[in-house]
């Protein structure tokens, strides 16, 4: 197979090369230049991507590494579970037969019972949470269809993956909020068995810090003893004397050799100092290199973050700085927030029940819908009536909207005009710093229903575009992908310093304008509604009417009362004060209706 035509060959003649390898080339032949041009195209074309970068480059030349330890982690995962166990009964071997009986007969009752306490307290904190660690599964993506958002494909899976999922090539799976996959569970650390795995580290941890402490005093006695024992075996009082020796007298007569005496020390006393001297080695050594990863883990809950998201957002925010922004993570809730979030604290009694006492309860959420406390509720999952009640009496993630609206007092007396003219400026610019856009209008909806004493309808919006409330207030709220949102008290409620124009400075000035303003020509056209019984109607509307106006001749028309009608068009609440021509309601564009069947009619 030739290499090149010379009709490939003709385009390639016209590269430019760096003018100093273009001068060492230029004395080689033009068939060996033409040849090296054609082949360094070739090894270019093997790796070049628009999207290529460094850390492309490197995940391709490690890859076979990768995978090599990936096969290896994998086949060994059963080993290091094992040897996790070894280690741990050689020190509860240990503890049992040498330190136990040590302490019953040295120390103090009350250092016995502290003793016996904390540490049968600490075993069984450690064997439960290890269990629970290497049985409890991380969380898997569904296989049956679901309406759960998601922000990528996983393309060595081929399924959609929800936020904060990675796929792990050890078990070759996605697993819904990946920390990392650890060899000494043969387990993924995930969304349901996180907190087991973090347990798990924490009290082997203080178990450890627990031996090293307290035997301090007993290794260093083991060590001592042990080296004296190394002198005595050298300086032995005995020699063995056999010919010339008896004739010059150096041992009684009819005695031919010297019998050497019993070691001061047993077997058993050798064993017990070397068993004291590898329970303190081993336990100082992982409750360092244990201690630091658990605080890593513990630094890493604080600030909302797993250990994949770490290297995530570390990129993001360098990537988010060049553009002269600031990175947020979405998931991050304040230090005690995340900690309740990650350990299911819900009251004051779970930190004792949940934390310092064994409990299998599940975090929150089925892991689809990330965010925490501003994920699905836990009980909904599980599909308890009874809990679900209690969750809603505790107030715990998503409380129901509250009635009472916030009193503020404005640094300077403002106007109507001038307090709307400010909620407008922060509506109009809020969508374009964070957030959805869909979620900022719901949000602007409710907000205004709320201000109306319409909660029943605030609350419907919250709920119909998933917004969680930790608080029962629109001043701090969630979306259903973590976003977090945020309201000035100015767009909840008037402040207490509002100046209110009187009626006839309102009136003169309405009439001021309608003398200024010419009449508009009104031009009618057929407005479409859509009410929320789906049913379509047709009404004759021109740009100048009100929604008022419209109210009224809507209930002409479909005998609906006026104030059972709420009007929205683009996710907005239509006042009646409002007119079409500012709207931008269009001759084609549908506004909706909802009809409340349940608001009480009162006699005028």
């Amino acid at each position: 197979m030739r290499c090149c035509p010379s009709s490939v060959l003709q385009p390639l003649r016209c590269v430019r090369l760096r003018p100093c390898i273009r001068k060492a080339r230029s004395r080689l032949p033009l068939r060996i230049r033409e040849l090296f041009t054609y082949i360094s195209v070739l090894v270019h074309s093997l790796y070049f991507n628009s999207l290529t970068d460094s850390d492309v480059v490197f995940d391709s030349v490690f890859e076979p590494v990768f995978l090599t330890v990936d096969y290896i982690t994998r086949w060994f995962g059963t080993v290091f579970v094992c040897l996790v166990v070894f280690l741990t009964s050689s020190i509860l071997a240990i503890a049992y037969a040498v330190l136990l009986p040590l302490i019953l007969n040295t120390y103090s009752p009350a250092w016995i019972v502290w003793h016996v306490c904390y540490g049968h307290w600490n075993l069984i904190m450690i064997a439960f949470h290890y269990y629970k660690a290497a049985k409890t599964s991380p969380g898997y993506l569904p296989l049956e269809r679901n309406s759960s958002p998601f922000v990528s494909v996983c393309k060595k899976c081929i399924m959609p993956k929800p936020a904060r999922t990675h796929h792990c090539g050890i078990c070759n799976t996605c697993i819904l909020k990946m920390d990392h996959h650890c060899p000494w569970l043969n387990n993924c650390v995930g969304h349901f068995n996180h907190r087991y795995f973090f347990s798990f580290c924490l009290f082997m941890t203080l178990g450890c810090v627990y031996c090293s402490i307290s035997g301090r005093n007993l290794f260093l006695d083991a060590y001592n003893a042990l080296e004296r024992f190394k002198h005595l075996d050298v300086e032995k009082p005995g020699v063995p004397v056999t010919g010339m020796g008896v004739l010059l007298g150096l041992v009684p007569t009819g005695q031919t050799s010297y019998q050497t005496p019993a070691p001061p020390y047993t077997f058993r006393d050798k064993m017990i100092h070397k068993s004291i001297i590898y329970m303190w080695v081993l336990t100082s050594t992982v409750g360092v290199a244990l201690g630091a990863l658990t605080f890593w883990h513990a630094v890493l809950i604080s600030r909302g973050e797993t250990s994949i998201e770490r290297h995530i957002n570390k990129k993001e925010t360098k990537r988010m700085a060049n553009r002269g922004r600031v990175f947020r993570n979405p998931y991050n809730y304040g230090r005690l927030n995340n900690w309740k979030v990650f350990l299911g604290v819900e009251k004051r009694s779970h930190w004792v029940t949940r934390v310092l006492l064994p409990s299998g309860h599940t975090p929150y959420g089925d892991g689809t819908v990330m965010g925490g406390c501003v994920g699905r509720s836990r009980m909904d999952v599980q599909g308890s009536d009874r809990r679900a009640t209690q969750s809603k009496k505790r107030g715990g993630r998503n409380e129901p909207l509250k009635k009472e609206r916030p009193k503020w007092k404005s640094q300077y007396p403002m106007t109507e005009g001038q307090l709307r003219s400010k909620r407008d400026e922060f509506w109009d610019t809020a969508p374009a710093f964070d957030g959805r856009k869909e979620i900022w209008d719901a949000l602007r909806a409710a907000a205004l229903a709320a201000e109306c004493n319409d909660l029943e309808l605030a609350q419907a919006i919250v709920d119909g575009a998933c917004i969680t409330l930790p608080h029962g207030s629109l001043t701090e709220s969630y979306d259903e992908l973590g976003n977090r949102y945020q309201l000035p008290v100015y767009t909840l409620s008037p402040p207490v310093n509002l100046i209110t124009e009187s009626p006839s400075e309102t009136k003169g000035s309405a009439s001021a304008q309608k003398q200024a303003q010419p009449p508009p020509c009104r031009q009618e056209f057929q407005l479409r509604v859509r009410l929320s019984t789906g049913k379509d109607v047709h009404m004759a509307a021109s740009m100048a009417d009100s929604i008022g106006q419209l109210k009224k001749q809507l209930e002409e028309q479909e005998d609906i009362d006026v104030s059972c009608q709420r009007w929205f068009f683009s996710g907005k609440l239509l006042t009646d004060k409002t007119h079409l021509q500012d709207t931008k309601i269009q001759k084609d564009f549908m506004v909706q209706v909802i009809v409340n069947t349940n608001t009480p009619v009162v006699a005028k």
